[in-house]
């Protein structure tokens, strides 16, 4: 009997909401109640072009064919393999000083696939996570290499003292019917604990449904973000074929939702498995379900918190129906952005008026490892990204983008400041007409707006009076920056692109100076390679290494030049391969940019072409460095330099 398996794309249905939002309720969520209630909603709301839904992602669906062969999924996600080497644990030597992951806010650290913590790196390569000794670096050396079950696939790590967080997607497959299975995506969080190299021990494990969205880590407090699709499965859709043979009427669906067992309605809410209560999943009951009335997706966002420090207290966890794709977080709250979409409305005199694009901001208060709802405000635009969010203060701030997709593709950008009741109190629109928000930044009473089209406006905004966001200076040049980081409180660095008849070419670093703010001027720009050069950094902040004090700026690239590059050679051009690794910078308001190392882990620059995009086990992911070294990592080695001399000390090759 063959198994066969279908990867089902949920497809995400645009707002039924009808025309211009309303003024948005901002009291708490109304809770479902019931598995009737949200069967009439989803049913209400569910894609139209899929026959079932997955969960968060892709789901898993199989079904069992007579007269093949039979080809089983895989086993359940965990701990699978410890391998170990050399000795038990660390020697407790800690390094005088070590980098961290650069993060937007101070404090809320963000998970990433290279962590360490003075002594140890720890690595998420080749779906495994790896362990090595870093420090002192004459010991470098890998201590463990923890492998996992096929249905686990680690993303990101937490360090904290002894507990290794490792965050990664599993699927967690179930029997809905004979002959029939669904495997929901679910997110998982595997607490070990790492004091012994040699014997690591699971501690906890929390999963979570859904695809993972983020996650947080603040002090000892651990927060997961997850998105999930009903399993519509459970929910065939109204007057059309489904798996089960043609769609039903609401009436007789709600009738049919009834009789059904509890175990088939259970299927339309997430779950929650945490071994700190008990090791199997728990559906949340619909009592603890909330929606908005005019909630636009068909799916669950899933909040998820736990302390590292309390390992026997269950995790909370709270789930709403709707979106989101951007998360900001402070220390006290989170922050989720929902985009939505508004549909053509005639008024009262017929007018049709043009659909729009609005912003849903859900405030989730976060203590000790615990959630609560707190407040939804709306805005108009949609967010580029989280550092298009920014909270100071009692104050949120807000950078978004207008288009009018039916109307010429116009475009409009905005600035929107919002009390701690998130109402607006403060706003700047129509900023930088016909261009586009591709980054931005918030420092204290100011905001640094990039847009771009042809050429890249750096807008300076004070913030200084909330309820009067004013435009203070800008400066157009020439191409774009993807993103903004701090250098101090008058100079600030973007990494992004040059452009050249409105298309973007080689890697371009520019530090502007705003100490005037109605005159801001790029003081220093280098630019790298042609059309086709690349940086993890320009779409990550995590990949960047940033030390203001010892001058450091250092972050991976792969480079492109054009042969025979000359002034006639189309904008269009792309280059060809030379260089895969990283560049290190010393930088300093006196010398501007000065490239010290390029560091590669390949064996010979350049390589031809075919061979140079599919080496991937040698692309430089991080850099890091550890008292006086300089570690690059990528899948295959880990190099160390002297920090000071940039001279390679050692490398050690990864299994």
């Amino acid at each position: 009997m063959f198994r066969l398996t279908l990867l089902v794309l949920p497809f995400l249905a645009l707002s039924a909401a009808g025309g211009q939002p309303q003024t948005p309720d901002l009291s708490k969520p109304a809770p479902i109640k019931s598995y009737r209630n949200l069967f009439k909603m989803l049913n209400q709301k569910q894609p139209r072009y899929s026959f079932i839904g997955g969960s968060g992602g892709p789901a898993v669906f199989s079904t069992a064919i007579e007269g093949t062969a039979t080809v089983a999924l895989p086993g359940a996600g965990d701990l699978a393999g410890v391998t170990g080497t050399g000795a038990a644990g660390g020697s407790g030597q800690k390094a005088g000083g070590a980098s961290t992951t650069n993060v937007q806010v101070a404090g809320v650290d963000e998970a990433d696939i290279v962590k360490n913590d003075g002594e140890f790196i720890y690595h998420v390569s080749r779906e495994r996570v790896l362990i090595t000794k870093a420090f002192p670096d004459t010991a470098l050396e890998v201590k463990a290499k923890l492998e996992f079950g096929s249905e686990f696939q680690p993303l990101e790590l937490f360090i904290d003292g002894d507990l290794l967080v490792v965050i990664g997607s599993s699927i967690r497959t179930r029997s809905v019917e004979k002959d029939v299975n669904l495997s929901p995506l679910t997110v998982k969080a595997l607490v070990l604990n790492v004091a012994d190299k040699s014997k690591i021990e699971k501690v906890r494990e929390v999963e979570v449904d859904g695809d993972y969205l983020t996650s947080r880590k603040i002090d000892s407090s651990v927060y997961l973000v997850t998105r999930k699709y009903p399993d519509f499965y459970f929910l065939p859709f109204i007057g059309e074929t489904t798996f089960n043979g043609p769609g039903i009427g609401l009436a007789a669906q709600t009738r049919k939702a009834k009789r059904e067992p509890r175990r088939r309605n259970k299927g339309l809410v997430p779950a929650l498995r945490d071994t700190a209560a008990q090791d199997k999943p728990v559906r949340i009951d619909p009592k603890n379900v909330f929606y908005f009335p005019d909630f636009s997706e068909p799916n669950y966002l899933i909040v998820a918190g736990f302390d590292l420090n309390k390992p026997t207290e269950a995790a909370d966890v709270k789930a709403f129906l709707g979106a989101g794709e951007a998360v900001y977080a402070s220390r006290k709250n989170l922050y989720v952005a929902e985009s939505k979409y508004h549909d053509f409305i005639l008024n009262d005199k017929e007018e049709a008026a043009p659909p729009s694009q609005t912003t849903a901001l859900y405030r989730f208060s976060l203590d000790s490892g615990k959630v609560s709802f707190s407040l939804r405000g709306e805005v108009l635009g949609t967010v580029l990204n989280q550092f298009s969010m920014d909270e100071h203060g009692d104050t949120f701030r807000v950078a978004t983008t207008t288009r009018d997709f039916f109307f010429g593709g116009a475009s409009a950008n905005n600035l929107y400041v919002m009390n701690a009741d998130m109402k607006v109190i403060g706003k700047l629109e129509n900023l930088a007409p016909g261009e586009q928000i591709f980054s931005a930044r918030f420092m204290g009473s100011r905001c640094y707006v990039v847009t771009f089209r042809r050429v890249d406006p750096l807008f300076v905004i004070s913030l200084a009076n909330p309820e009067a966001p004013a435009v203070l200076g800008q400066l157009k040049i020439p191409g774009f920056s993807d993103y903004l980081h701090p250098y101090d409180d008058n100079h600030i660095i973007g990494f992004g692109k040059d452009s050249e008849d409105g298309l973007y070419q080689g890697m371009k670093v520019a530090c502007f100076d705003v100490s005037d703010v109605t005159t801001p001027l790029q003081k220093y720009a280098i630019s790298i390679g042609d059309r086709g050069t690349s940086s993890e950094v320009l779409y990550n902040h995590k990949a960047l290494l940033f030390d203001k004090a010892k001058d450091l700026i250092a972050f991976p690239i792969s480079v492109m030049e054009i042969k025979n590059k000359t002034a006639n050679t189309p904008a269009w051009t792309y280059g060809e391969p030379v260089f895969q690794g990283a560049h290190v910078y010393t930088f300093t308001l006196e010398t501007g940019f000065i490239l010290r190392k390029a560091i590669t882990h390949e064996s010979a620059q350049p390589k031809p072409a075919v061979d140079f995009f599919f080496d991937y086990g040698s692309i430089i992911r991080r850099l890091l460095y550890i008292d006086a070294n300089l570690y690059s990592v990528s899948d295959s080695k880990i190099h160390v330099h002297d920090l000071n001399t940039l001279d390679e000390k050692r490398i050690v090759d990864l299994p």
